[in-house]
């Protein structure tokens, strides 16, 4: 294997490990066929010595995983780790895992996202505290269709740690909203645009919104949008009446398209808010699914995008 492939394989594993892929399931090509002590020292300067780790850590436990991982199975092929990976080991493991800690996104064209997260399922009394599967597909999504956003008013509904919304401005919409109704989700929102900033176009105005569902009728401050974004909002039934509220509200004050992912954990309760969209009147397409070139995400669930608009009666 020539050099070039040995380090476009470095950078692969580099992307899963600072998203923070599960260690059973990251693809390390074939790197320990020939992981000597310069490739080593030099994966290790690419994810747990990197700056932006550093500064922005990884969850602590995951970052020991991967090392330990690394070491195991450099000894199992009866090779020797180097003194690089054994004192980033010693580094990690004397440092504490209180938080907050960060996912970083490096995307095809050079830049990284960068979100503060929370490693719990539920947080805070709220589950959008972390980035979900069908946000990564449809920030994917957004990716494949700039065309589509740029110059659009966006918003996104249940933004949660904002990776959408902000993969979104990266598309150059002229306004993205990105919305939730938990204050805790809320500061973390705004705590990420703040650490995107420098990534946003500067004709791009990114704002943070508090928009709880149910009360979205007296909301006199809405945005008028072009184009409502969702993911992973379809998971609980008992949610489906003040969702399809607040979808109903924008195609009423002009909202054109919403296109939502899915995550079909539960083919009925999928099957059942498709149905609640045919009896309002909203007619729905799914559109076909995109590599992961730029995010990475479990396909173990189907994932789901569907591209939703008002079906006009005469």
């Amino acid at each position: 294997m020539c050099n070039k492939d040995v380090i476009s394989e470095l950078k692969y594993v580099q992307k899963q490990f600072l998203c923070a892929v599960p260690i059973p399931k990251i693809n390390w090509k074939n790197i320990f066929d020939v992981f000597n002590c310069e490739l080593q020292e030099n994966l290790v300067s690419r994810t747990v010595n990197l700056s932006l780790v550093l500064e922005y850590p990884i969850q602590i436990s995951y970052q020991k995983s991967f090392l330990k991982h690394l070491i195991n199975r450099l000894e199992r092929k009866g090779l020797t780790p180097s003194d690089c990976l054994y004192d980033a080991f010693g580094r990690v493991v004397a440092l504490g895992d209180a938080g907050p800690y960060f996912r970083h996104y490096f995307l095809e064209n050079g830049k990284i996202i960068s979100l503060k997260e929370n490693s719990s399922f539920i947080s805070e009394g709220t589950t959008g505290l972390c980035s979900w599967q069908a946000s990564l597909a449809l920030s994917e999504w957004c990716l494949g269709n700039e065309e589509f956003l740029k110059g659009q008013a966006v918003v996104e509904l249940g933004s949660g740690v904002g990776l959408t919304g902000l993969t979104v401005a990266l598309c150059q919409a002229k306004q993205v909203f990105l919305t939730d109704g938990h204050p805790s989700v809320l500061k973390v929102l705004e705590d990420n645009v703040r650490l995107n900033s420098g990534l946003i176009p500067t004709d791009t105005d990114v704002q943070v919104l508090s928009l709880p569902w149910e009360n979205i009728d007296t909301n006199r401050n809405l945005p008028s949008v072009d184009i409502l974004l969702a993911a992973d909002v379809v998971y609980d039934s008992s949610v489906f009446p003040c969702l399809l509220n607040a979808i109903l509200h924008f195609f009423k004050f002009g909202t054109k398209t919403l296109v939502i992912a899915c995550t079909e954990r539960n083919p009925t309760t999928l099957k059942q808010f498709l149905l609640l969209l045919e009896s309002n009147h909203i007619i729905y397409e799914e559109l076909k699914n995109y590599s992961q070139h730029n995010f990475l995400w479990s396909t173990e669930s189907p994932i789901k995008i569907f591209l939703c608009s008002l079906r006009y009666t005469t």
